[in-house]
């Protein structure tokens, strides 16, 4: 697993903020069979090194930094925020509207 994957991430985002081509790419992986590895092979095309492992990952860790944050941690999960690829579309959907 790629141990920047947080920068490439961010590399990835600022990317597709400034390039509209790329953003629409990115949104358009909804609809890949397999979105997860559609985002990495685009990643790859831009020099930012993003694997399926990455993406779980920015999503786990996202959720670990909530639930270490909360005073006195929680009992149960939180299922719904570990989906880094939810979070990453997220984003880019938020640059459409600005």
């Amino acid at each position: 697993m790629n141990p920047n994957h947080t920068n490439s991430f961010s590399k990835l985002l600022r990317k597709a903020e400034r390039d509209e081509g790329l953003r629409k790419r990115l949104l358009e992986t909804k609809k890949a069979k397999d979105p997860l590895l559609a985002v990495s092979r685009i990643a790859g095309e831009e020099g930012c090194a993003v694997t399926v492992g990455d993406i779980f990952c920015q999503g786990e860790e996202f959720a670990d930094e909530l639930w270490k944050g909360s005073e006195g941690g929680g009992e149960d999960p939180m299922p719904t925020w570990d989906d880094g690829y939810g979070q990453f579309i997220a984003a880019l959907q938020q640059m459409e509207y600005k």
